[in-house]
C-alpha cells in the first residue's frame, strides 16, 4: 500500500527517520514520481508517442483516464509499476 503525504509532511517524516537512523538514503535508479505529460514520459523512456500508447493500452483500466494534460501522481506510480521505471533519468 502506498501512502501519499503532502510535501512538507513527507519531508518532516523523512528527516525525522534519517536523524533517528531508521532510514538511509539509497540511490537505486531513483525516479521522481510527479505529474508527467505524455510527451515527458516518451522522453523519459526514449520512445515515440505511438509506442508508449501501445505499452499503456493493456493497463488502461488500472491507470484510469487522464484529466487535462498531465497524468496524476497515482497514475504515474501505476505506469511505472506496470511498464517499469525509465532507465535514462536525469532528474
Amino acid at each position: 500500500m502506498i501512502v501519499y503525504y503532502p510535501t512538507t509532511q513527507l519531508l518532516k517524516k523523512v528527516n525525522k527517520q534519517l536523524k533517528s537512523g531508521y532510514m538511509e538514503m539509497v540511490n537505486v535508479n531513483e525516479c521522481q514520481i510527479r505529474p508527467y505529460t505524455l510527451k515527458e514520459l516518451t522522453q523519459l523512456y526514449g520512445v515515440t508517442k505511438p509506442t508508449l500508447v501501445n505499452w499503456l493500452k493493456p493497463f488502461r483500466e488500472q491507470i484510469g483516464l487522464k484529466t487535462g494534460r498531465y497524468f496524476t501522481v497515482r497514475q504515474i506510480d501505476t505506469i511505472f509499476k506496470h511498464i517499469g521505471y525509465p532507465k535514462n533519468i536525469d532528474d
